[in-house]
């Protein structure tokens, strides 16, 4: 049985294509924008090959996770002369729950990461492991997740945007390769199945633990998506 685990476990170079030209999008449109203290802690949930790393302040302490040791490995090389940059590979004995305690991160970013969780429950358990995090540790967090799949999103749309992206940005060869890979891997295989999720979601969740919940516009290239950023 395939999943989106064993799927993400290996580096895709396909993908890396595509997310060095629309991963940057998020930090111009949002995280630019935003008031970031030299104190903070950023910890990049997911963080691939690190090209959201590459755009945060230099002063500021960064944490990469992900599951993918390929990944992990390839950003411990890449940034090996960053002093305040670390990585830690999510695996069993290091949970997300264990990596949060360690480092203790004031932002925590998912950017184009829980469309490949399971289902919302495992989704719920994610955003529970950082409100309790936040009460345990009597720390306000910024928990900002980003390009979230609606119900009614359509793949075609979706690849249209980023085509036209890719023209305007003149990385047009760098979409052919992800589309390549794309067609030929085993993403579109029946047994893995993108997580959608609508935002009555996040509203019910920050309804019901009390939680600021702020949705964002345009801040990916994917237009029909949304993202959104809840304060504890």
């Amino acid at each position: 049985m395939k999943n989106w685990e064993t799927y993400w476990s290996a580096k895709k170079p396909g993908f890396d294509y595509i997310m060095r030209n629309t991963t940057p999008v998020f930090y111009e449109k949002y995280l630019k924008k935003t008031d970031i203290k030299p104190h903070h802690v950023f910890l990049d949930f997911g963080c691939g090959p690190g090209f959201l790393i590459e755009k945060l302040p230099a002063e500021n302490r960064i944490i990469g996770t992900d599951i993918s040791k390929d990944y992990i490995e390839f950003c411990e090389e890449k940034f090996r002369s960053s002093k305040n940059v670390f990585f830690e590979c999510i695996t069993e004995k290091n949970s997300f729950r264990t990596i949060l305690s360690k480092e203790k991160p004031d932002v925590i970013m998912a950017i184009s990461v829980i469309q490949y969780f399971e289902n919302n429950l495992v989704l719920k358990k994610y955003i529970d492991e950082v409100m309790n995090y936040s009460k345990e540790n009597k720390k306000n967090i910024q928990f900002i997740i980003a390009d979230i799949i609606p119900q009614k999103n359509s793949k075609l749309i979706d690849a249209f945007e980023v085509f036209l992206h890719s023209i305007r940005k003149g990385y047009f060869l760098d979409f052919f390769r992800f589309c390549r890979e794309v067609l030929h891997s085993d993403y579109n295989s029946k047994q893995l199945k993108v997580n959608k999720t609508n935002p009555e979601f996040f509203e019910l969740y920050a309804k019901e633990h009390q939680l600021k919940l702020e949705f964002l516009k345009n801040v990916t290239v994917n237009k029909n998506r949304y993202s959104l950023v809840f304060t504890f």
